[in-house]
């Protein structure tokens, strides 16, 4: 950018799941980010409302330019 920060764009998926593995629901987002040096962190939010009975949530980052594609998965929250 202008100012020297730098531009970070992902695609952020979040689906949560039942006890028995069962999709309750799922939200995907563009995000942006912005951070002033290449070490520095990217933190991207996406806001997610959560029904009862959810035993997991995962989530899905895909980075815009390199493709490269990562996972995590909660189960205490």
């Amino acid at each position: 950018t202008a100012d020297s920060e730098q531009k970070t764009e992902a695609t952020v998926l979040a689906a949560w799941y039942n006890s028995k593995g069962k999709l309750l629901g799922h939200v995907a987002r563009e995000l942006t980010a912005t951070r002033s040096s290449p070490s520095a962190p990217a933190i991207f939010t996406l806001p997610v409302d959560l029904p009862a009975g959810v035993a997991r949530v995962r989530f899905v980052v895909r980075d815009a330019v390199t493709g490269r594609m990562g996972t995590i998965d909660l189960t205490k929250f």
